[in-house]
């Protein structure tokens, strides 16, 4: 699931009404036994409240799209939340892996903050598991597994997963008797899961974490041919070839890791930055300089939320309230993010045990 696409996509639609449902859901019977219920209220309330606010035959062609995707749900496929963008000339319905505040809302634009700040905050990767007989991939998010990859996943240039080891049967006898032969076919058929692994990491680039005994995953690592999508590797596990849930909760500590690892390299980062004096500190100024594109990578705290008083002309930010005053945005952060996104820029959120004291937000400017 790319939710940084979906978030772009969505983000250039512009109505009156474009409305937001957010449902919550179940992975699992029999919890989501009640999910088709908890849908039909929200639909029933999204409706009841356009009515209100919007003539009737625009509220059909709202209501009529959104039911037009819903003929076939089976929600025994639901994640944690249903999301449904709906205008009077289409709707998207997404299955989330993350949790949402349900509600439901109207404007002008889709409310997608919720989205781009989940994934900018979760661990999103793939899962590739070698061993000496078959290759199997998975997307995971946040522990979960949101994707199988099977054959129907089809490639364009290489085979789709999962891939069997079939070459140790397509040579002699001769050949299957001397190890070091076998040592090579073996060689041959990671090669080759390697470039499918390739292919699709070119489709979506999530970090890559390989699963296998410890010849397995040193020989993919030697015969990849761009082993800088591998993020991380998992050698002492039981669980390869027996059950994935089992496997993600091994990987924990290996993404806990590298999700660490990035944090720090994102503190150097500002380090340097310091130095080069391109660091911007003032609130009012990023908000600025955001809005000016100016921005290549804006910091934030993990866990920061900063409601304000912006003012549209100047661009002034003003976060320290005083009793009474009511923000102009809940939350400047939110609004920072989308600013520097829509100009190509780049997001890191850093645990607060790893920022200055007193700092929230810092930005790497571009020039």
């Amino acid at each position: 699931m790319d939710l940084k696409k979906i978030y772009r996509e969505l983000k250039e639609v512009k109505s009156n009404p474009a409305v937001s449902i957010f449902v919550p859901t179940h992975r699992t019977f029999p919890d989501n036994e009640a999910d088709s219920i908890q849908l039909k209220n929200a639909l029933s309330e999204t409706e009841k409240r356009l009515l209100e606010h919007y003539e009737k035959r625009l509220v059909w062609d709202v209501m009529g799209h959104i039911n037009q995707k819903f003929e076939n749900h089976d929600h025994n496929y639901n994640l944690d939340t249903l999301a449904i963008f709906a205008t009077p000339d289409q709707a998207e319905v997404y299955n989330f892996p993350f949790h949402v505040v349900p509600r439901v809302i109207f404007d002008d634009n889709f409310a997608l903050r919720d989205v781009i700040r989940e994934d900018l905050q979760s661990q999103h990767y793939y899962l590739l598991t070698v061993s000496w007989s078959e290759a199997n991939l998975y997307e995971v998010f946040n522990g979960a597994v949101v994707k199988t990859f099977t054959g129907e996943d089809k490639l364009l240039d290489n085979v789709s997963f999962p891939i069997a080891n079939t070459l140790f049967k397509e040579k002699t006898s001769d050949d299957q008797a001397n190890s070091i032969a076998k040592e090579n076919l073996y060689r041959e058929y990671l090669n080759r899961v390697d470039k499918s692994m390739q292919e699709i990491h070119k489709s979506l680039a999530l970090p890559v974490f390989v699963a296998g005994d410890d010849k397995a995953v040193a020989f993919y690592q030697q015969e990849s041919d761009n082993l800088s999508i591998v993020a991380g590797s998992l050698t002492q596990t039981e669980n390869v070839e027996w059950d994935v849930r089992l496997l993600i909760q091994d990987l924990q500590p290996v993404l806990d890791e590298y999700q660490l690892n990035q944090e720090k390299a994102a503190v150097d980062l500002i380090g340097q930055t310091r130095g080069q004096n391109l660091l911007m500190a003032d609130l009012a100024s990023i908000y600025r300089s955001a809005k000016e594109g100016r921005i290549d990578t804006l910091f934030v705290r993990k866990g920061y939320v900063a409601p304000a008083q912006v003012d549209a002309e100047t661009l002034d930010v003003v976060v320290n309230l005083a009793e009474g005053e009511t923000p102009t945005t809940d939350d400047v952060v939110d609004d920072l993010i989308d600013a520097v996104l829509n100009t190509s820029g780049n997001i890191a959120f850093i645990r607060p045990e790893l920022f200055d004291e007193g700092e929230n937000v810092l930005a790497k400017l571009r020039y």
